[in-house]
């Protein structure tokens, strides 16, 4: 249950953040799951992950001494930071696609 909630408080994030930057919100399903070539659920399940992992990698005082003092990545560390790569990979080209509209007056037409 408790998972339950903390998934559903990050895809509320989420969805808060998407709809503030892009205008739409990604948690819903849509028809078309990879509009403009953006894998809309793996970027929603990568960021709800990569949310979910950094606080519990924040509280547990063993990951922070084995990152920090030793240098080492456990699972859970190696996880976050592939999710987070995924999330800023597909966060840039939806940034770059969103600037690219912008320019060309097209913001908000549908593709």
């Amino acid at each position: 249950m408790k998972d339950s909630i903390m998934e559903f408080l990050n895809l509320c994030s989420l969805d808060l953040f998407t709809t503030v930057l892009f205008g739409s919100h990604l948690s819903s399903s849509s028809s078309n799951d990879t509009d403009n070539g953006f894998d809309h659920d793996l970027f929603r399940k990568s960021a709800v992950r990569a949310s979910s992992e950094s606080i519990k990698l924040k509280r547990d005082p063993l990951e922070g001494f084995l990152y920090k003092a030793l240098g080492m990545m456990t699972t859970r560390h190696k996880q976050f930071r592939a999710d987070a790569d995924k999330v800023f990979k597909i966060g840039m080209q939806m940034l770059r696609t969103f600037q690219w509209d912008l320019e060309a007056g097209t913001l908000g037409e549908s593709r």
